[in-house]
């Protein structure tokens, strides 16, 4: 798989990247890499500058690390380091950009994730589509996975690059279907994005996912996002009408063809981990990196009248 290099300012770089595939790519391609749902809703996906960056170290998933720790109910020791390593990458990372975050919510929404592939694998290779701020690949590549990305929005890629997810595509190479990346994916990863593609982008990434995982490959969902745009159901059913079948609660999305066990998955969801970490040993590392306001949260607070 090619990895485009980036070597002079990053912003600039990727922005003549992006103007040079976009004289070569059809109307349909471009049309695919749309942030639709961003753009109707006004969410800034674009920066001029790598010091802008620091806006997408904690994002989209604003005042739900209580609830998501509700839904994990502990960490094991493992789940537990890599979340902090993670939680320390983005404070270090948006502090190199210029302000310091220390990331609460989108470490934690990973960890779902997480602990959904590898209770199916211990190693193996990941492809995620749409990483957001970036976490799970974080705690994936430190776990010694092969993780590679897309993401569509310019931000956001470039976050994750600062962060060290460098193995990714840009979604001119994602959306040229002549490409052929020449791996097989063990896991796919696409978490709160489905539901706010570009409808010719899900009917791309449900054809293009199904060659590009292994035999025994599999399609994580823990979310399928945002329903302005479409709702779960509508997007569901483009998988299921191609053969695709749903297993772990319909978690997980096993292609038509794949030697997948669902039956093995049901049951080692059923199996006891030891979950050795709790809520207060997370609440220590934040405040042991200084953990200050979250300005997106400090403004949605405002704005529900709770300041």
């Amino acid at each position: 798989m090619k990895v485009t290099e980036f070597p002079q300012d990053p912003v600039e770089a990727y922005d003549q990247a992006e103007q040079a595939a976009l004289a070569r790519l059809g109307n349909r391609a471009i049309e695919a890499s749309s942030t639709v749902l961003f753009d109707r809703i006004g969410y800034p996906t674009r920066v001029r500058s790598v010091k802008e960056l620091w806006r997408y170290a904690d994002v989209m998933h604003d005042g739900r690390a209580e609830s998501n720790y509700g839904r994990l109910n502990g960490f094991t020791e493992k789940e537990f380091d890599l979340l902090r390593y993670a939680i320390e990458l983005g404070a270090r990372t948006s502090d190199k950009l210029g302000r310091r975050i220390v990331p609460v919510d989108a470490p934690l929404m990973a960890v779902i994730p997480y602990r959904l592939i590898t209770m199916c694998v211990q190693a193996g290779s990941v492809f995620e589509l749409g990483p957001g701020s970036g976490y799970l690949g974080a705690m994936l590549q430190m776990d010694r996975f092969d993780y590679r990305s897309t993401d569509a929005c310019q931000a956001f890629f470039l976050w994750q690059r600062q962060l060290g997810l460098d193995l990714q595509v840009p979604w001119w190479e994602w959306y040229d279907h002549d490409r052929r990346f020449g791996l097989k994916f063990d896991v796919i990863v696409a978490n709160h994005v489905l539901n706010e593609l570009h409808e010719t982008a899900l009917r791309y990434f449900v054809v293009r996912a199904e060659w590009m995982l292994s035999a025994k490959g599999f399609l994580v969902v823990e979310d399928y996002g945002d329903q302005r745009l479409r709702n779960t159901q509508v997007t569901k059913a483009l998988f299921l009408g191609r053969g695709w079948r749903e297993a772990a609660s319909g978690y997980i999305l096993v292609a038509p063809g794949s030697t997948f066990d669902t039956g093995a998955i049901e049951e080692s969801s059923k199996a006891p981990v030891k979950l050795e970490r709790n809520w207060d040993d997370l609440v220590a590392v934040w405040r042991s990196l200084g953990s200050g306001p979250n300005p997106d949260a400090e403004f949605a607070k405002f704005i529900v009248g709770e300041n």
